[in-house]
């Protein structure tokens, strides 16, 4: 699961966060409700689920993915169901009623199927290929094929750049891998040939 915790009528970073992901999305063929749940949750406790529905609709209509709708959730909640959940994943936020507005940070979490924290996504821009490995990561490679395994394998988590580079060691192993596998087979193919040979010969 992609968790986000915005609200809904935020004059500027959220509509960046949740632009983000929309542009996410469009770059990936990945949908959400088939391979991950996407969860959106407003920090704002008078925010209303009326007013989550027509928010919903909007970045639905953006994405162009009418699909999408069953598996991106725009929630509301009470402030202490939004404090315990802001709390156990570290969201920080704090109302200023001089602005009438929340100071909060822009970060999506990737969660386990558990409901635990796997990666943390900072920032209002979400590259395709860094959700997809924060998401086959959060799931322990279950979702996605065998490349995605393998590219899961060979990137790693960079916190300094807080993107996702290849590994070098894991790249040249499985690049070794790969070579080893090649040899192995071209080897059995060649030794069953020539066991045919020797058989072909003695039968003669």
């Amino acid at each position: 699961m992609l968790l986000s915790l915005v609200y809904y009528e935020c004059p500027g970073l959220c509509t960046f966060v949740l632009n983000g992901l929309v542009a996410a999305l469009h770059g990936m063929d990945w949908t959400p409700g088939n391979q991950f749940e996407l969860l959106t949750v407003s920090i704002n406790p008078r925010e209303s689920s009326k007013l989550a529905a027509t928010k919903k609709t909007t970045y639905i209509e953006n994405l162009g993915k009418p699909e999408v709708a069953g598996g991106w959730h725009f929630l509301t909640g009470s402030e202490d169901q939004i404090k315990r959940l802001a709390d156990q994943i570290g969201f920080g936020f704090k109302y200023d009623p001089k602005e009438k507005q929340f100071a909060h940070g822009s970060a999506i979490f990737a969660l386990t199927p558990e409901g635990k924290i796997s990666r943390y996504l900072y920032g209002v821009s979400y590259s395709p290929k860094d959700v997809r490995l924060a998401l086959l990561e959060a799931s322990s490679g279950k979702i996605g094929n065998v490349i995605d395994r393998l590219l899961l394998f060979c990137y790693t988590y960079n916190p300094l750049t807080r993107k996702y580079a290849v590994y070098s060691t894991r790249l040249i192993q499985a690049g070794s891998a790969g070579t080893v596998f090649f040899f192995g087979g071209f080897l059995a193919i060649y030794w069953n040939r020539q066991r045919r040979r020797e058989f072909d010969s003695h039968a003669e």
